[in-house]
């Protein structure tokens, strides 16, 4: 069975520091604040390492770590951080210039 194929940003730089209105008063994870896609992926499958550890002995389930393969993307640095800015993935998605590998 192939591997599903996960695509997606890779960590910012940096989080947004928000204004007067809109300022953060706690930040998550602080030792890493702005996880990319294969953090995520990755985070996901630590969740549920008993499970995938367990139901390939039981089960005849294939190798849980070859289920799936995350791939983070380079996003330009012409596109800020900023929670107010439209993804550069949906934004090239939608005129169809993003391309898959």
């Amino acid at each position: 069975m192939p591997p599903v194929r996960v695509w997606g940003p890779g960590r910012a730089a940096q989080v947004p520091a928000g204004d007067a209105d809109f300022a953060r008063r706690t930040t998550i994870c602080p030792e890493l604040p702005a996880p990319g896609t294969t953090d995520l992926v990755g985070h996901i499958v630590a969740g549920y390492a008993y499970h995938l550890n367990v139901m390939p002995l039981d089960a005849a389930m294939p190798d849980p770590g070859q289920l799936v393969r995350a791939t983070d993307i380079a996003v330009p640095a012409r596109f800020p951080a900023s929670p107010r800015c439209r993804s550069w993935f949906w934004t090239t998605r939608a005129s169809g210039s993003a391309r898959s590998r």
